[in-house]
């Protein structure tokens, strides 16, 4: 008689040097879409297999380490219209912590990973860990294309874990305040009713060929925005107003680049420190309503500071971690 395989418990990702851990599980999906194929007289009479991807998703654990964290915001600017994958296979390892009966396939090694999606940073005092969104992995077949190969995707063994060891005191939570450039009070110390969120989004193209589906996922950073958004807990609303620019001679006109200033906002706390470069704020919303202040979110948006000139032009990083001194 068949009986249901206790096969169960956590999973941590190996991949390019780091070791993943996860605040609340990892989601696995093989993705294979298909086409149908149709007849006026019959509608669809079958469906074909048309590409093939691989995606894993999870929410990582918050350390407050500057090389762990910068490691989950590829460099999307710098690399737009290049391969996620870059120019060699770099495996992706999901590693099951706890076998069945000691001998299931735990680590399953995917033959060429990428990050296509980066997690949300939340850098708060009490409402969770510095990491609050999930991270995207993908995975694709070998670059040498080999289809009906035993390993083309991945390969899978039973092997005890031999990974990054999760270090538990770089789990920590902090009392952070934002600082805008070298402006004075409240610009200096600007303290957030429900903690600082910052984000660096960007898309992403799959390049198909006929025979053989998604050979390569490249960036799009036509759609790249790093941002920082809080509610203010100390800044009257001609304070805020001053900062989105709405009128008078600083008005922020239709045409006007947001940020590029040179003004960075730092995120710091005693413990780590997160800076938004070269920044602006876009936007604000209030609250008229009992019990809650009146300060609404105000988003700060970063703008592409460049250096150097011709061919050796680079753009700066947008988002930038650090370790305490």
């Amino acid at each position: 008689m068949s009986v249901p395989l206790r096969i169960t418990g956590p999973a941590v990702v190996v991949f390019n040097g780091q070791t993943y851990y996860f605040q609340d599980g990892l989601k696995g999906s093989l993705k294979r879409n298909t086409e149908n194929i149709t007849v006026d007289n019959f509608g669809a009479i079958a469906a074909i297999a048309k590409n093939f991807i691989v995606e894993f998703t999870g929410k990582p654990a918050g350390l407050l380490d500057a090389s762990y964290l910068g490691s989950m915001f590829p460099d999307a600017r710098n690399s737009h219209g290049s391969s996620v994958f870059g120019s060699t296979d770099l495996p992706l390892i999901v590693w099951a912590q706890h076998p069945f009966n000691g001998s299931d396939l735990n680590k399953v090694t995917w033959q060429r990973g990428a990050i296509s999606k980066s997690p949300t940073i939340m850098c708060t005092a009490t409402r969770g860990q510095i990491i609050s969104g999930e991270i995207t992995f993908t995975a694709l077949m070998a670059s040498d294309f080999d289809m009906t190969a035993p390993d083309a995707w991945y390969e899978a063994e039973n092997a005890a874990f031999s990974g990054g060891a999760l270090d538990i005191d770089l789990i920590r939570y902090a009392r952070y305040t934002g600082a805008l450039g070298v402006r004075s009070s409240p610009y200096d110390e600007m303290l957030a009713i429900d903690g600082f969120v910052l984000e660096a989004t960007f898309g992403t193209k799959d390049i198909e060929v006929d025979n053989f589906g998604i050979i390569d996922r490249v960036y799009d950073a036509n759609s790249y925005v790093a941002s920082c958004k809080f509610k203010p807990a100390n800044m009257t609303k001609a304070e805020v107003d001053a900062l989105i620019r709405v009128q008078d001679s600083t008005a922020l006109l239709p045409g006007d680049v947001i940020g590029g200033s040179n003004e960075d906002l730092v995120i710091s706390s005693d413990l780590f420190t997160v800076t938004l470069k070269n920044c602006d704020a876009g936007s604000s919303e209030d609250l008229y309503q009992t019990g809650v202040l009146q300060r609404g979110e105000v988003m700060f948006i970063n703008a592409a500071k460049f250096q150097g000139s011709g061919t050796g032009i680079t753009v700066d990083p947008a988002l930038v971690f650090t370790d305490p001194s």
